[in-house]
């Protein structure tokens, strides 16, 4: 199932990076994940890191980071296949961007796919 967790998220980047999250989805029946997030455009003469983490919970409080990926290109769509059985019942992408001078806004949108291997 695909679920779009993002469509235009405006993240203000920094040196320390301040995290943004997305809506927990319900991975229900499913037992693997992926995710793919587009860097749409930023601001500023230099585009900043961002570092996109897919996260599990069972209760909707307690996250566990699953895997990331990091990418300061755009636009760009960046694919992480997590095979293995998924022991959670929600999930959700967090976000963060850093800059080291400049503070410039990142616009982004991302998708987690959930599918069943067996």
């Amino acid at each position: 199932m695909v679920h779009t967790v993002t469509r235009n998220l405006v993240l203000r980047a920094s040196a320390a990076g301040t995290p943004e999250w997305s809506k927990g989805i319900p991975i229900g029946q499913d037992n693997a994940a992926m995710f793919e997030a587009t860097l749409r455009s930023h601001s500023g003469s230099s585009a900043p890191t961002v570092t996109l983490k897919l996260q599990g919970s069972n209760d909707l409080a307690r996250w566990v980071l699953i895997t990331q990926a990091t990418t300061s290109t755009i636009p760009i769509v960046k694919k992480v296949k997590v095979s293995e059985s998924q022991p959670y019942e929600y999930l959700r992408l967090a976000y963060v961007a850093t800059h080291a001078t400049l503070t410039p806004n990142v616009t982004i949108a991302a998708t987690i796919h959930t599918y069943r291997t067996t």
